[in-house]
């Protein structure tokens, strides 16, 4: 083990054969003041150095590991169990590995400031850092910017959860050749401050299942805090790809696209594959755009609303669901001042300009507002494939248009009203209308 009391430690264009070009340690690494190392490389893991043990950095301890590079894990650094950031901060700057381009870790627990900047996996996963475990944020600025990965993550790749209990996160400009551009989780509780800006999946090819520009989630993502994904792009979930969603807090996805028609799973600001919850807060999509269906949000289960409000504003679909697209039920719930559901300028080249619902629609409470929607299809507002039940709450229609049938609103299987009112104002549908087709 090596504890640093004092001083400075620096590796110059250091190389080795075996792990850790600057330094390996079989032990822990205490860190108190200046580790730098600049220009070396492994041979195997570790280009700026290897801990077999954990690293440990406090005090006014400042670690910065430059044009560092390994053929194994870790271009900046390798190590073997938890890489612990608790003061001042920790700089990894155009680090190269074939996976954790940056840093390669078991573990992480971060509470000061850490950052990658143009650090690159050029095989593998984790462009600036590979987490093999868990990691926890719970403070500091954690940043990746420019960074890009070969398989997933290009800013960060963790196997199995982010746990961020306050701080931020950010990630700019980060590219993946496979899945989430910026960062790819197992699953995700996100209380503090995360914000995607730029990132991207690429799309060589609309064969590939490239998801989540922003963010990949395999299993479930659990929103309370602050989360932005601004113009974020891959093949499908532009901004979002997750296998469940549960949404409490501020989330917005602002100009976000999901690129591929063909074999496309659309969701320009994001795709969800099982249910999403939201039970407060807000979600907001504006200006997304999907060449396949759910220009805002692609849901592939039920969506249930207790409370908090969702927007779709100028988002578009060129096939079904301009703002938002549900596979299985929706159901709003909760008081008209509690939950609201709105769509604003949304079009789409199939049904259900402003949402398609492919099952049934329960409305038992909340506000329902669709404003100048459009579809080439039926449904200008909303389209359900099922039934429509309101026994509470509120329904508003207002200059929507449909080229087929129901230019508000268009319903297969049945209608009943007995909230506080279904409200429609100039609303036209150019098709025929039938007893479940209403304009």
């Amino acid at each position: 083990s090596v504890k640093q009391t004092a001083g400075r430690l620096e590796f110059s264009r250091c190389r080795s054969r075996a792990d850790g070009g600057g330094f390996a340690v079989k032990g822990q690494v205490w860190a108190a003041h200046v580790l730098h190392a600049e220009g070396c490389n492994s041979s195997a893991g570790g280009g700026g150095g290897s801990v077999a043990g954990s690293f440990y950095q406090d005090g006014e301890s400042l670690s910065n590991f430059t044009a560092c590079r390994a053929k194994g894990g870790g271009g900046g650094l390798r190590v073997g169990r938890s890489f612990v950031q608790s003061s001042k901060k920790a700089l990894f700057f155009a680090c190269t590995a074939s996976y954790g381009g940056g840093l390669s870790s078991a573990d992480a627990i971060i509470s000061a400031n850490v950052g990658f900047s143009g650090c690159q996996a050029d095989q593998g996963g984790g462009g600036g850092a590979l987490v093999n475990g868990s990691l926890l944020q719970q403070g500091g600025i954690f940043a990746f910017l420019t960074c890009s990965s070969a398989q997933a993550g290009g800013g960060l790749q963790v196997r199995d959860t982010f746990n961020q209990t306050s701080g931020s996160a950010v990630f700019r400009g980060c590219v993946a050749r496979r899945n989430g551009g910026g960062m790819e989780v197992g699953s995700a509780w996100l209380a503090g401050s995360v914000d995607f800006s730029k990132c991207t999946v690429g799309h060589q090819s609309c064969r590939d299942k490239a998801r989540g520009g922003g963010l990949e989630v395999r299993g479930t993502v659990v929103i309370t805090g602050s989360t932005k994904f601004d113009r974020c792009e891959a093949n499908s979930g532009g901004g979002l790809s997750a296998e469940r969603l549960v949404s409490r807090g501020e989330v917005e996805f602002a100009a976000c696209s999901a690129v591929c028609e063909l074999n496309g799973e659309g969701g320009a600001g994001a795709l969800v594959h099982g249910d999403v919850l939201q039970d407060g807060g807000k979600l907001r999509f504006r200006g997304c755009k999907s060449e396949r269906d759910g220009g805002g949000l692609q849901v592939g289960g039920r969506f249930e609303q207790s409370s908090g409000s969702a927007f779709f504003d100028a988002c578009s679909a060129k096939a079904s669901g301009g703002g938002l697209q549900v596979r299985d039920t929706f159901n709003q719930t909760g008081m008209e001042s509690t939950a609201t559901l709105s769509f604003q300028h949304c079009t789409a080249g199939g049904e259900g300009g402003g949402a398609l619902v492919r099952r049934d629609f329960f409305q038992d409470g909340g506000n329902l507002k669709f404003e100048d929607c459009n579809s080439s299809s039926d449904g200008g507002g909303l389209h359900v494939e099922g039934r429509f039940q309101q026994s509470r709450g509120s329904a508003h229609f207002e200059s929507c248009f449909a080229i087929g049938s129901g230019g508000g609103m268009n319903v297969k299987k049945g209608v009943s009203w007995h909230g506080l009112y279904g409200y429609f104002e100039k609303c036209n549908a150019a098709g025929s209308s039938g007893l479940d087709e209403l304009s």
